[in-house]
């Protein structure tokens, strides 16, 4: 399901078993933000599931080369996507190829 990104969401999900998260950040400051907070969960206790953090940026660019990275983004059972983030049509592309669908 695609969510949005909130500290609140990154602690909620870091502590579920055997899944695996995109969190799609604005840019690069938004980025070490949340990999900062996910240090910190990790100090106090220990992440059970698999998380990845890419910015806005990589994403278009893995959208626009999909037929050469054959990333489909099913490999994911949660997108959470910063809510600077605008484009409805990479909403609606991540939303669509995530692993958990909505409804």
């Amino acid at each position: 399901m695609l969510h949005t990104l909130n500290k609140a969401w990154v602690k909620i999900l870091s502590n579920q078993e055997d899944k695996s998260f995109l969190f799609v950040a604005n840019d690069i400051e938004e980025w070490e933000y949340i990999y900062n907070e996910l240090k910190e969960i990790e100090k106090t206790n220990k992440i059970k599931s698999s998380i990845a953090i890419s910015t806005i940026s990589n994403i278009k660019f893995m959208i626009t080369f999909n037929k050469f990275f054959n990333e489909d983004f099913n490999m994911y059972d949660d997108i959470l996507i910063s809510h600077e983030i605008h484009d409805v049509m990479i909403k609606d592309y991540l939303s669509k190829y995530c692993k958990r669908k909505c409804c």
